[in-house]
Order: C-alpha cells, then sequence, then structure tokens
C-alpha cells in the first residue's frame, strides 16, 4: 500500500513521511537535530583547528567534550564538511586534509592509531624499529649524550652515538695527531659522521689511539666551559626576526614562561609567520630557554608549515606531549651547550611516561632542529628560499 495522500489548508495534496517503526520517534525532527549539532560543530571545530593543531585523538576528545558522545557519528560528516571549508586557512587547510582524514576518524573511533606516513629518515626509522631506543633511559642517555662535545653538531654526536654508545672522546686522525700526538691503532674501528660541506668524515674514540699520556684537560671535554654568553641571546632574536618570528615580552603568570603562536595569515601580516612571548619578569638565562623551547616548536612544524619562504615544515598531528618533547630535548641540548643548566632533563622524564609517546617522534629533527638553533645564536643567518619542500636542514 502507497503512502496516504492528505490535503492542507489550501487543499493542495502532499505525501505524509512514513511512520516510524520505532515507537516515540520522529525521523524529521532526529534529522534536523542532527543537522544542527552538526552545524554547531563545524563552527566549533573551526575555531579549535585555528587555536591548536592537536592529534586525531585530541581532535575528538574536545568535541566530545563540548557536544557529548553523540557527536561521535557525525565525525565523518563533519571532517569532509571542514575540508570544503573556504573560510579554512591554508595552514589549517594541510591540517584537516592530512590529519583529520574520515579513515584516521574511523581508526580512532575503533580505538586503533592512524597509520602514519613511513617514516622521515632512515634514522627514525632505526629507532621505530628498535625497541631498545624506545626505552625512556635509553632516550635520555641519547640527549644527554648528543648535547656533550660541543665541537661537533648535534647530530653527528648523534651518529656517533648509534655507532659506539660507549665512545668518550672522539676527533679526526688528524686532529688527535696535531693536538695530542697520538696516532689512531692499525686495527682502529672509524666512527663516519657528516662533513660540513663535504660527505663524510671519519673520527675515532680516544681508545682507539695510542700515544703520550692524555693531559687532564681532556678529562673536561664534555664539561660547560665558563657562564652563558648573552649575546647568544640577542643574535638568536635577530635570526628570529630575520625568519619572519616577531619577539614579544608578556606579563604572564609566574608558572608561564612563554609560547609561540602561528600569525593570522592575511595583508596586515604578510611576513610575519609566527609571534613567540616570552614573560618578561624572567632573568635573560630563563629567557632563552625559552627561547630555544619556543623555536623549535616552530622549526619543528609544530604549528604548521612556513608557505610563504618553506623555512619549515609541517608536522601536525602529534600529541601534546610529543611535541612538549622534542622540544624540550631541543632545549635541553641547546642551552647545555651553551653554558645553561636547565630542568628540560626533569621535564624529558615527566612528558616520557612510559615511554610509549617515543614512537611518534622524530629524532632525526630534533637534532636538526637542535643544530639550527644553536646555529641562530653563534652567527647571522641569512634565510634561505628553497622552493621545494620546507624542512630543517642542519648536519
Amino acid at each position: 500500500m502507497g503512502d496516504a495522500l492528505n490535503t492542507d489548508a489550501k487543499g493542495q495534496g502532499y505525501l505524509s513521511p512514513p511512520a516510524s517503526p520505532l515507537p516515540g520517534r520522529n525521523p524529521a525532527a532526529d534529522e534536523s537535530a542532527e543537522r544542527e549539532l552538526l552545524a554547531q560543530a563545524h563552527e566549533f571545530a573551526l575555531t579549535l583547528i585555528a587555536r591548536k593543531q592537536g592529534s586525531t585523538d585530541e581532535f575528538i576528545e574536545a568535541l566530545v567534550a563540548e557536544f557529548g558522545t553523540g557527536v561521535k557519528i557525525l565525525l565523518v560528516d563533519l571532517v569532509n564538511l571542514l575540508a570544503e571549508d573556504d573560510r579554512l586557512k591554508r595552514f589549517d587547510r594541510e591540517y584537516v586534509t592530512s590529519y583529520l582524514k574520515p579513515a584516521d576518524i574511523e581508526t580512532v573511533l575503533r580505538g586503533e592509531k592512524p597509520k602514519r606516513i613511513a617514516s622521515e629518515s632512515t634514522l627514525d626509522e632505526l629507532f621505530a624499529r628498535s625497541s631498545a631506543y624506545l626505552s625512556t633511559d635509553k632516550f635520555v642517555e641519547l640527549i644527554q649524550f648528543t648535547s656533550k662535545l660541543r665541537e661537533y653538531s648535534p647530530y653527528n654526536n648523534m651518529l656517533v652515538y648509534l655507532q659506539r654508545p660507549d665512545a668518550t672522546h672522539w676527533a679526526t686522525a688528524s686532529h688527535w695527531r696535531k693536538k695530542f700526538n697520538r696516532k689512531v691503532k692499525d686495527d682502529a674501528r672509524p666512527l663516519i659522521m657528516l662533513q660540513p660541506m663535504g660527505p663524510v668524515m671519519l673520527v675515532y674514540d680516544v681508545t682507539d689511539t695510542e700515544g703520550p699520556q692524555l693531559p687532564a684537560l681532556l678529562a673536561d671535554l664534555f664539561a660547560v666551559e665558563g657562564s652563558f654568553n648573552f649575546e647568544i641571546f640577542d643574535r638568536t632574536i635577530e635570526n628570529c626576526t630575520g625568519a619572519g618570528i616577531v619577539i614579544k615580552y608578556r606579563k604572564l603568570g609566574a608558572h608561564h614562561a612563554g609560547t609561540a603562536i602561528r600569525a593570522p595569515q592575511d595583508a596586515g601580516t604578510r611576513g610575519i609567520k609566527a609571534t613567540i612571548e616570552l614573560n618578561e619578569a624572567h632573568d635573560l638565562a630563563a629567557r632563552y630557554a625559552t627561547l630555544c623551547h619556543e623555536i623549535a616548536h616552530i622549526y619543528l612544524g609544530h604549528l604548521g608549515a612556513d608557505l610563504e619562504d618553506n623555512l619549515w615544515g609541517a608536522r601536525l598531528g602529534m600529541t601534546r606531549n610529543q611535541r612538549e618533547l622534542e622540544a624540550e630535548a631541543v632545549t635541553y641540548t641547546v642551552c647545555y651547550r651553551a653554558g645553561l643548566t636547565t630542568k628540560s632533563a626533569e621535564y624529558l622524564a615527566g612528558y616520557l611516561g612510559d615511554g610509549k609517546e617515543l614512537a611518534g617522534i622524530s629524532v632525526d629533527m630534533v637534532m636538526k632542529t637542535a643544530g639550527l638553533v644553536e646555529r641562530m645564536g653563534r652567527e647571522l643567518i641569512r634565510p634561505k628560499r628553497p622552493k621545494g619542500e620546507g624542512a630543517t636542514k642542519q648536519s
């Protein structure tokens, strides 16, 4: 039997909506409520994304906290709407299309983790495949190891650690001969490092050399010499300005050191890519540590890509702990080598927890970024404007 034909007050015929098989349920009202909820969630998500680009899990948790668990059935429709929304800024659209895919939403709703793009480097793949490197103790040991021997970059020190974690002091054969009159043993095992402006260079640990008694000074090669040179701070600020990062001093709470904020993309902010706010009540040493931390967030891609000059790429969708873990590792490395003692080691342990967060970080990027931030305090960098993919390059 077909639907009943009714007539309205004007005598016009219309079909009655089909009866609901569920007592007390009105399909038309339910559909209207869903449309209203989807519209509200859409506007909320736009504001959320503009403020924070977290992991898929964090995105869903924020929506559930605002609208309840019922919003979960609308999430796929929501991200499809977001992907087509012309109001999205370029950074935000990149985040939605890369980290809020419908497939990722469905994966998280099943209680699983979304599969991400393959490791960014062979070194990251090594860490990802080796459970030994994914332990809390091993990671802290790596960061402390790479912070030492400032004659070489953090990245090169990491390469030494991966080849020989028990190494104590290393140098090229010519350096051992000229400075310490020591010869590399015939059966010595060379350690490979990247050479500035060249392919690779070979270094040798002190245990693979022989010759005169080593001076006591060698035992202190890992020690930080002198106090912090505040010219490093000023030079870093100058390099930030050249990269389009504005530094501002604010009255912040006693426990708020600073923050990095992505600049809005409009004609009035052309050339300004991010702002770093520092607590004006802190001394210069504390400000420098905070500055390193916030620069790290920017160059690690936690705020999105530099789409204007490609000075840094985008690495969105990480958890808060993963973002803080990477930034603190950079801060510890740079500050230690600059003569500052910070609480970064304590923070590292706190963010590590049971070590599960390590699977989502890039040790390769941490070391390259640490080398870049250190260089920003050492020399004036004229930003290059690569046309290809934005990435931090430092060896």
